[in-house]
């Protein structure tokens, strides 16, 4: 049995066996507040262009909460995000949403879940409040 637990503590890369839930919380948590996001933002902006928030904010956290135990890891990581970002040119908005999913998904993987949190609800009431350039359209 002491054999199994030092395979399985081995393999999480630094991570102990009863963190497991807590790691499961913050990709849950990161995948509810991107998702969140994208649909404030489709409904804000009217678009369909803002699509897989969820994945991508959970991609993030888990990126982040395995790369904290692993310089390699993280390196690897980061060329990977890069290679990824190489190609088509995105515009301004798919620029500026990919951020702040990021960003959610990040601070949420860091193990910062109440600042993150607290950052969202700031951020989702300036985006209800912000006039969108549709609101500047119709106004003319």
């Amino acid at each position: 049995m002491e054999f199994l637990k030092n395979i399985l503590s081995d393999s999480l890369n630094g991570f102990a066996a009863k963190d497991i839930p807590f790691f499961i919380f913050q990709l849950l948590v990161a995948a509810c507040l991107s998702h969140i996001f994208q649909l404030i933002w489709q409904k804000k902006y009217q678009t369909d262009q803002a699509k897989s928030f969820a994945i991508i904010g959970t991609g993030f956290a888990l990126l982040t909460a395995i790369a904290k135990n692993s310089v390699a890891f993280a390196i690897l990581a980061l060329a990977v995000v890069i290679w990824m970002s190489k190609g088509e040119k995105p515009n301004r908005s798919q620029s500026v949403t990919s951020l702040i999913v990021g960003i959610i998904g990040v601070g949420v993987g860091s193990g910062h879940i109440v600042l993150t949190g607290i950052g969202f609800v700031v951020l989702v009431a300036i985006l209800l409040f912000a006039p969108s350039n549709h609101d500047n359209e119709t106004a003319h």
